[in-house]
């Protein structure tokens, strides 16, 4: 959303820009006009501005800033006698209320105060008025379209700004007065300046929808000129500037520079460096008509000039009666004798309160860390309850892959490893072997150790892999109860109907003894590279097959099923290495955390472990 909206309200249409800050820089998002057409006539609905913004789809700032245009206000140029600052405001209001033909309470009254040339004494200032119909009818529009009217400000005095800019990039004195002929439309205004302060501005329409030829722009400066010579007899111009479109500029300057006998440039918005425009611009005839809501935000950023505001003019500073003062300052100093004897009792018992205060504060602060710290103790006695009752994942798949055939027999395609609350851990095996006696050869060679319980299972044919044509899905491997365990797997039974026995998870020095050819199998795998260490493995098992077929990698997940506060590990298939050399499979273990106040296991302490719950046909199995 942008930061500012700024609008130039004319007769017929509304220009307006929006543009955010960016600390010293003004960035322009975008640019849009808005024909103020209505079939209900002049007076137009409240709500107008807010459906037209809606309809090009433009955001809505907090603040925004209107210009005026030069034929809605009143001005003049008056001379006053020498008076302070703060007696200007009330002295200009009376003078443009004598003269002016509309009551001064119907007006708003700024004036900008003008440097008087030479030694004659006096000031003179340039008065402004606006109806206040007119900045009531802006108010309500802003208002009703969600904003909020900061700034009402007047175009030939913001143009000054663009003035101030432009002649700071040229040499030499500036004494002299510099004329700016604008065309924003049908509209037409000339102004002069002197040291980039609005002396004098005339405004005019142009005949036609589009303004006419651009040899209608002459009269109306010859008009402006002459008028400003009755004001300012000695008026000399240095300079011309003008803000019109190219095609203008070729009837408009070479007249300018025969009729002030100086030289006559074009203004481009190019010469604020506090601001950057967006890449698109209008067409060039309708860039002038922007200048005012772009001087608007310069304004806001880096003026340089004052500026008017019909919303806060300037007023008469009211001076203080300083009588009352005076007599208060007696009755202060009549009370002092009797006020210095309370203060030092006042004085100690507010530090007493205040001492008492802060132990307050300072024993709420106290509970209130006591009180934090208790979810934190909760969460470490359930996180080591957690790690206490789990089982060691990384040690049971080290033991695993020393048991497993050579892969040119059997390989396996994905574990789950699985242990949910009351019930025994299990791994879930999926992949694929050569002949069906292969899968019989595993289980029998699992079964028949004290480490592992496989349950009944028959391979299926498939054609997934023809070098491997016979399938294990889902061959469920139970892992032996320790004594803990135990007595909570009530309902687990063997295979053959009977407990299992409380055999627990042995070192592998006693696998190796009770399994001589597997012992042999995992010292030789052992030796070509593969860690298999007994309690917690720096390197995981490596589960390999032919060099022709692609090997796996385990990626340890959680699953998504029913279990409970359960660890699911599975693998997933990765091409082959360029060089043929087996890959190892190495599980990224994630377990879950036991509630949302969980804390890590600090480095050191042995993996979480987690519950397991087998499916119901393997219970009653």
């Amino acid at each position: 959303m942008p930061d500012l909206l700024a609008l130039e309200w004319d007769h017929d249409q509304v220009a307006g820009v929006a543009a955010e800050f960016d600390g010293g820089r003004v960035t322009v998002r975008q640019i849009f006009t808005l024909p103020r057409k209505f079939s209900g006539g002049d007076l137009l609905p409240n709500d107008w501005l807010r459906g037209e913004l809606n309809r090009l789809e433009v955001a809505v700032p907090a603040e925004t800033l209107v210009s005026i245009p030069r034929d809605d206000a009143f001005l003049r140029r008056l001379e006053l006698p020498e008076a302070p600052p703060e007696e200007l405001p009330g002295m200009v209001r009376f003078q443009v209320g004598a003269k002016s033909s509309v009551a001064i309470d119907e007006q708003s009254l700024d004036f900008l105060p003008l440097r008087r040339l030479g030694d004659i004494p006096g000031c003179d200032v340039l008065a402004a008025t606006a109806p206040l119909t007119l900045l009531e009818t802006i108010r309500v529009q802003v208002a009703a379209a969600g904003s909020t009217l900061r700034f009402a400000g007047l175009s030939p005095a913001l143009c000054a700004e663009w003035i101030a800019r432009a002649e700071s990039q040229l040499t030499g004195a500036r004494e002299g007065i510099s004329l700016l002929v604008s065309r924003h439309g049908t509209r037409l205004e000339i102004s002069a300046f002197r040291a980039s302060l609005l002396l004098f501005s005339h405004a005019a329409r142009l005949a036609g929808d589009e303004g006419g030829e651009p040899q209608s722009i002459v009269p109306e400066v010859s008009r402006a000129l002459v008028a400003l010579r009755s004001a300012m007899a000695d008026a000399k111009f240095d300079r011309a500037w003008m803000l019109v479109s190219e095609a203008d500029q070729q009837v408009l300057g070479p007249a300018l520079e025969r009729r002030l006998g100086c030289e006559c440039q074009a203004l481009r918005f190019a010469t604020a460096t506090e601001l950057q425009l967006p890449l698109t611009l209008p067409d060039e005839p309708l860039q002038s008509q922007f200048a005012g809501p772009l001087a608007l935000l310069l304004t806001r950023v880096a003026p340089r000039v004052p500026q008017i505001d019909f919303l806060e003019p300037r007023k008469t500073v009211v001076k203080p009666d300083n009588r009352g003062k005076q007599l208060k300052w007696a009755g202060v100093g009549a009370g002092a004798l009797a006020a210095s004897l309370l203060v030092g009792q006042t004085w100690r018992l507010w530090s007493l309160d205040s001492e008492i205060e802060s132990l307050r504060l300072r024993d709420s602060q106290l509970a209130a860390e006591i009180k934090k710290s208790i979810p934190t103790d909760e969460a470490v006695a359930l996180v080591r309850k957690w790690q206490g009752e789990g089982v060691d994942w990384l040690r049971q798949l080290a033991d695993l892959s020393g048991r497993m055939p050579a892969t040119d027999r059997l390989y396996l395609e994905s574990l789950q490893l699985v242990h949910t609350n009351n019930q025994l851990p299990k791994i879930v095996a999926h992949g694929y072997a050569r002949e069906q006696k292969d899968v019989r050869e595993l289980s029998s060679g699992l079964h028949t150790s004290d480490r592992y319980r496989v349950m009944p299972y028959q391979a299926a044919r498939s054609n997934a892999d023809t070098y491997y044509p016979w399938k294990i899905d889902g061959q469920e491997i139970l892992l032996a109860a320790s004594s803990k365990e135990a007595k909570t797997a009530t309902g687990a039974k063997s295979p053959s109907g009977k407990g299992i026995p409380d055999s627990g998870i042995r070192p592998e020095s006693n696998t190796a003894q009770a399994n001589p050819a597997q012992s042999s199998t995992a010292q030789s795998r052992a030796a070509g590279g593969e860690q298999t260490t007994g309690s917690r493995t720096s390197g995981t098992p490596s589960l390999k097959r032919p060099e022709r077929q692609p090997v796996t990698k385990t990626s340890l997940q959680p699953s998504t099923g029913r279990e409970n506060s359960a660890e699911v590990f599975r693998t997933e298939s990765v091409p082959a290495s360029t060089s043929g050399a087996d890959a190892t499979v190495q599980p990224a273990v994630e377990q879950r955390e036991p509630s949302a106040t969980s804390q890590p296991a600090a480095e050191g302490d042995p993996a979480p472990a987690a519950a397991s719950q087998v499916s119901p046909r393997s219970a009653q199995e």
